[in-house]
């Protein structure tokens, strides 16, 4: 059953997802996801990551779209989250933008 409203656009352009800083200690750890974009609507984008994120998390990304001199910050949620069954340890992620 399809859920989306929005036509899905191909692009494919890296992406990184920043994660909440966890201490260690007395050291703040923070975390870099990095992906690449599979599609891009009006409503969010669809990528592949190293790291099954946590639904529902909001994280700033940044999007280094092709062609465009300036990395692009976007907030998003992750809607969803599966494991690609033929590539270990890559998984579709499915985020929404907020505005």
């Amino acid at each position: 059953m399809e859920r989306r409203t929005e036509s899905r656009h191909s692009l494919t352009c890296d992406v990184d997802a920043s994660l909440p800083s966890v201490r260690d200690r007395e050291i703040a750890i923070s975390y870099t996801v990095r992906g690449i974009t599979m599609n891009v609507s009006a409503g969010g984008a669809c990528i592949l990551g190293e790291l099954a994120l946590e639904r529902f998390s909001v994280l700033p990304c940044t999007f280094h779209f092709p062609e465009v001199p300036a990395p692009v910050p976007i907030l998003m949620q992750v809607r969803w989250v599966e494991p690609v069954p033929s590539q270990d340890g890559v998984f579709r992620i499915g985020l929404s933008f907020l505005t």
